[in-house]
């Protein structure tokens, strides 16, 4: 069914949908990996300056979260239950992943026809996955490449064969920057994370210069501690 709703009459601005009854309102909450739920969680506590969830409120949630998103988005659900809006969430078996299928991507293949295929990133099982899929539009093991960290792979006109591999370590990455961490800082990272740390509370007058009583030493230390260095 189609509904001739012009765009203006469809859509409205944040700061203009106050003036329209709650019933009257829905919010799609877009993004990629976590941002919606994190901006949900914002519009559930409060913080959000346009949008507030509250009683009586209907909350779909169209996705279902990946292994490691689970606990995030039950702790969601539960900040939205506590405002007294109602929740439901799309069930696994209706939801159609963002990753493009095998047919899709034998569909690729038979588009752009190329010589050989080198599926890449993802666990093993996925690129296999996509070897098999290769294989089965005509495509011949020796065409389909499954390269591990440090394999070399050589061409040479027309003609790519492997060849050989090369020592390959992974790479700290810390911030905003890749490789910066030397040594010398993960050799401390890994004293303070066998070690711990002692951490001195002092409280100081500023005007008289002196020590207030009742200071504190507070000793912070892993489980795993094997020695202690003082």
């Amino acid at each position: 069914m189609h509904l001739p709703v012009h765009e203006n009459e469809l859509f409205v601005s944040l700061k203009n949908m106050n003036k329209l009854a709650p019933e009257e309102t829905v919010i799609l909450e877009t993004g990629r990996m976590g941002e919606p739920i994190r901006h949900l969680q914002r519009m559930a506590r409060g913080d959000d300056r346009n949008i507030q969830i509250g009683e009586g409120d209907l909350v779909f949630i169209a996705t279902t979260p990946s292994t490691a998103m689970e606990g995030y988005v039950a702790r969601t659900r539960d900040l939205l239950y506590r405002t007294g809006a109602k929740v439901k969430q799309i069930s696994t078996d209706m939801h159609s992943s963002g990753h493009g299928s095998s047919d899709d991507f034998q569909l690729l293949l038979n588009l752009l026809k190329p010589e050989n295929v080198i599926p890449v990133q993802g666990e093993y099982r996925a690129m296999n996955a996509a070897k098999k899929a290769a294989l089965e539009v005509g495509y011949d093991e020796d065409q389909v490449f499954m390269l591990e960290k440090g394999d070399r792979l050589n061409f040479d006109g027309d003609k790519v064969d492997l060849g050989g591999s090369v020592q390959v370590n992974d790479t700290m990455i810390d911030g905003s920057g890749v490789g910066d961490i030397g040594s010398i800082v993960l050799n401390d990272r890994r004293i303070l994370s066998e070690d711990g740390v002692f951490i001195a509370v002092v409280t100081i007058d500023r005007k008289r210069r002196r020590l207030w009583l009742n200071q504190s030493l507070i000793h912070v230390v892993s489980f795993t501690s094997k020695r202690l260095r003082i």
